[in-house]
């Protein structure tokens, strides 16, 4: 192991020991939140079964809850705790996005400017949310790297973890079957040119198991009953999603990789530079084709929201690709330089894009949801300061649970679902999507603002019903 590749391991651990201690007290946020009530049942349960009840079941299989609710009785039902079984998965993440990143990176590449992969901001927001998505990038990378080194048992563990790790894992399981089969067709392995065919009948197996134990226990699998995700959309549907993968995209600063990263590629198919493409782009090149058609075939068809987060995996081969890109086939250092500068820019700039307040943002890619818990803070402090019923107080933000955000006391009184024809007061904040334009626009143009909390344009505000309305 080079020095330099030790010198980023080292550096990625301490980087994110420090965000741990600075996030330690930050709750569970947006998705997080289920997570968090499927293991408090576990939990308080003592594990008398291995799923959730269907209530709180949307049919993900519960590897992540289950090691939650280890954890705090390990060390104690806490925001930190969870915290830390979170920065475990992030090291654990991390060293083995090192070691893709340095199995696939052309020689020409200095160890410095890896870093602009591991500042891509998905990936920074993501090691701060207490959800499975990072779980599910290190049994990723384990499979891709394993894929690699042909490591047939560890590649039957990153497999078996994928799929239980989250039921996007089937996408990921199909998509690294295949990146296994196109390394061995086109010899791109390291060495013996293997395709690792038996590892992946035991994974099957066990997740098959799993399947008869849910449907045994529970009557049904994969999908809950009733749950509206999981199904074929309609044209109108699927236009939308693509327009959100798009989107998805260019935010959050991508815009300032993937444009220069677009005239790169076309300038070296122009050229007859990409006949003698080195065999790390190759890889990266498959790679990211495999997971993008794969996810994109998937949840273009389908009526779950698509959220950046989901192809966390594809912007970080496509960040490395760039770098191979600018550092093998731009000649002037001053473009070098410039295009390296331009994407760091974007990357840690992309944390303070704000849509307005009507169009959906995907606050878990962005360090921007940080500033919301104060504000929310602040606003429910203002509410008891007023003495205001929080019955008559409409919001679609999650303040009911703080048993399940916070890890504190269940609230005696909650507030009321937002709903302009019966609250007397509304809190509205952009940190949630929920809202429909035409509520949105009824509150700023019509009702008064009582009160107003904002920092770097996440906002949290109270209006209330002007006299006469109805």
């Amino acid at each position: 192991m080079e020095r330099q590749h030790k010198l980023l391991l080292i550096g990625s651990t301490v980087f994110l020991i420090v965000l741990y201690l600075v996030t330690m007290k930050v709750p569970f946020f947006w998705d997080a939140v289920s997570k968090s009530v499927r293991a408090t049942w576990l939990y308080n349960n003592n594990f008398s079964q291995f799923v959730v009840p269907t209530e709180f079941n949307s049919g993900h299989p519960p590897l992540w809850e289950s090691l939650l609710a280890l954890s705090w009785k390990i060390g104690g039902r806490t925001i930190a705790i969870s915290r830390f079984l979170l920065l475990v998965f992030n090291i654990a993440a991390f060293w083995q996005l090192i070691r893709f990143i340095v199995s696939n990176k052309n020689e020409s590449v200095p160890y410095w400017a890896l870093i602009l992969v591991l500042i891509e901001p998905a990936l920074l927001t993501q090691t701060t949310i207490i959800n499975n998505d990072i779980m599910l990038l290190f049994f990723t990378l384990l499979g891709l790297n394993s894929i690699y080194k042909n490591q047939r048992i560890i590649y039957t563990i990153a497999l078996t973890g994928v799929l239980f790790s989250n039921l996007r894992g089937s996408s990921i399981f199909v998509s690294l079957l295949l990146i296994d089969f196109l390394y061995y067709y086109f010899k791109l392995k390291e060495d013996r040119q293997k395709f690792l065919w038996t590892s992946y009948l035991p994974p099957l197996i066990i997740f098959t198991l799993f399947l008869t134990y849910q449907q045994s226990v529970l009557g049904w699998f994969l999908k809950a009953p009733g749950h509206q995700h999981r199904q074929i959309s309609g044209i109108f549907q699927m236009v939308k999603n693509t327009a959100a993968i798009g989107k998805g995209f260019l935010e959050t600063g991508r815009i300032f990789l993937f444009l220069p990263l677009g005239f790169l590629i076309l300038k070296l198919f122009k050229s007859e530079k990409w006949v003698r493409i080195s065999n790390e782009n190759k890889r990266l090149i498959i790679t990211f084709s495999v997971f993008f058609c794969v996810f994109s075939g998937l949840f273009i068809v389908m009526t779950n929201p698509v959220g950046p987060r989901y192809y966390m995996i594809c912007f970080l081969i496509a960040t490395l690709f760039f770098l191979n890109l600018v550092f093998g086939f731009v000649k002037k250092h001053l473009w070098k330089k410039a295009l390296l500068t331009i994407a760091a820019i974007g990357f840690l700039t992309g944390h303070l894009w704000i849509w307005p307040a009507t169009i959906s943002q995907a606050w878990d890619t962005t360090f921007a949801y940080l500033h919301y818990f104060p504000l929310k803070n602040k606003m429910q402090d203002y509410v008891l300061e007023r003495e205001l019923d929080k019955t008559e107080v409409g919001t679609n933000l999650n303040l009911n649970e703080p048993q399940y955000i916070d890890l504190k006391t269940a609230p005696l009184t909650k507030y009321s679902k937002l709903d302009l024809s019966k609250n007397k007061y509304v809190i509205l904040s952009n940190i949630e999507n929920e809202t429909s334009d035409e509520d949105i626009n009824t509150l700023r143009n019509t009702w008064k603002l009582e009160k107003s909390f904002s920092q770097l344009g996440v906002f949290v505000n109270l209006y209330s019903r002007p006299d006469g309305l109805e």
